[in-house]
């Protein structure tokens, strides 16, 4: 159970906002935020404890989904459009397992979770809207594990990209990296104008589905 305590104790805006996130400010779902106590806040401060933490405040269960780490951001917007108080609890997971990746939902580039380390090569920085970027590594890969593509499937995969090229060379593969236990799914053709600071997407056909994880 956590606590956020509203301050002062007289605060007129009875209303905070609940939200697992990465560091890098995008939905987690390590954790799950279930209703207890009804929300209420200002300027919270988040505690952790038990219900019945003297002064304004409510409480969250907070129950574990996956490992890894994120945090649990409480926010309040004191009446205005934006958030102007923000509060954050770090949580460690682990034991669980990872979560599955929804492909059916944008899987922003920060989320991989393995990337090219030949020739001791750098991890693909943050970059933006939670994008990485190769420009000081180089030519490298990224895998994502645990994407669930359901029984259905999927043959089609959209590519949001910002670069200054006007066409770029692309690999897909099924499986972590491009090593003998991968299938190379095909080279592609990213071809879009170049928009500064702009993704823009390019819809590829792979040449067959892809099941469940």
């Amino acid at each position: 159970m956590v606590t956020a305590k509203v301050l002062p104790l007289n605060a007129t805006d009875k209303e905070i906002n609940w939200n697992p996130v990465f560091k890098e400010c995008i939905a987690s779902d390590n954790i799950e935020v279930a209703s207890a106590v009804p929300a209420v806040p200002a300027v919270p401060e988040l505690v952790e404890g038990v219900e019945g933490v003297e002064g304004v405040g409510s409480s969250r269960l907070i129950r574990a989904a996956g490992d890894g780490e994120c945090l649990l951001r409480c926010t309040a917007q004191n009446n205005t459009k934006y958030d102007e108080v923000i509060s954050d609890l770090p949580f460690t997971i682990s034991g669980i397992g990872s979560t599955r990746l929804n492909p059916y939902n944008l899987i922003e580039a920060c989320r991989f979770t393995d990337y090219d380390k030949t020739g001791n090569k750098s991890k693909p920085e943050m970059s933006l809207e939670s994008g990485i970027s190769n420009r000081k590594c180089g030519p490298t890969w990224v895998s994502f594990d645990k994407v669930d593509f359901g029984k259905d499937g999927a043959d089609t995969i959209h590519l949001p990209i910002f670069s200054f090229a006007t066409e770029l060379q692309l690999q897909l593969w099924d499986g972590n990296g491009t090593g003998p236990d991968c299938i190379k799914l095909g080279t592609f053709t990213y071809q879009h104008e170049s928009i500064y600071n702009t993704y823009s997407e390019n819809v590829f056909t792979l040449p067959r589905r892809l099941f469940g994880l």
